[in-house]
């Protein structure tokens, strides 16, 4: 099935060339399967960030427009007993999906094409907390089990690492868990496993 393009991220802008029509590409799972994804902080295990993608190039790029915005909404100037919140996370592009996390350690999951909210999680935690650098997030990590077939339960996995030391996993499921699970344009994401990080030796 194929999906939209991808195009380059400024934070969370995301531009497009009104120059060119839109491109059209089958999306893949793995960044050798299609140069669509950005799966790692820096596109792939080297951080090379490297994009393959040419719809952008040197003629066009001063065309560029906004095409959408996305506000988390998760703002602290630091009154009110909380600590100051920064935005501070690289998105993440895999299987068409964009995610990215706000300083209060939100997970957000949207469409990288117009910008609509397919789910968002929120791990709760305490504001106010002893966090040192203050409400700041990087964002998320994908993993991919390349010995699992396509649409197998586990094969994706979005990991998130919390401001108080949990470890929140989800994974790509066709089927609703009630209670776990958040519905997003016929997929699941059920929130798979927690793990607490603090006291590891």
């Amino acid at each position: 099935m194929s999906k939209p393009a991808q195009f380059f991220l400024t934070g969370i802008l995301a531009l497009v060339c009104v120059t060119t029509p839109a491109v059209r590409a089958q999306s893949a799972s793995h960044p050798s399967e299609a140069g669509n994804d950005w799966p790692f902080y820096g596109r792939d295990a080297g951080g090379m960030r490297y994009s393959p993608l040419t719809q952008i190039n040197r003629q066009n790029v001063a065309t560029l427009k906004v095409a959408w915005t996305f506000h988390v909404g998760d703002i602290s100037d630091g009154t009110g007993g909380k600590k100051r919140s920064g935005l501070e996370p690289t998105p993440i592009l895999v299987d068409g999906t964009l995610y990215l996390t706000s300083g209060f350690n939100r997970v957000f999951a949207l469409d990288p094409e117009t910008g609509k909210q397919r789910w968002v999680y929120d791990p709760m935690i305490e504001l106010a907390g002893n966090y040192g650098d203050g409400l700041i997030n990087r964002g998320v990590a994908a993993w991919l089990d390349l010995a699992r077939a396509q649409g197998k339960p586990c094969r994706r996995r979005i990991f998130e690492a919390t401001l108080d030391a949990r470890r929140i996993a989800w994974t790509a499921r066709r089927a609703s868990h009630a209670g776990t699970s958040v519905t997003a344009d016929k997929s699941v994401y059920a929130r798979s496993h927690v793990t607490s990080l603090r006291n590891i030796t």
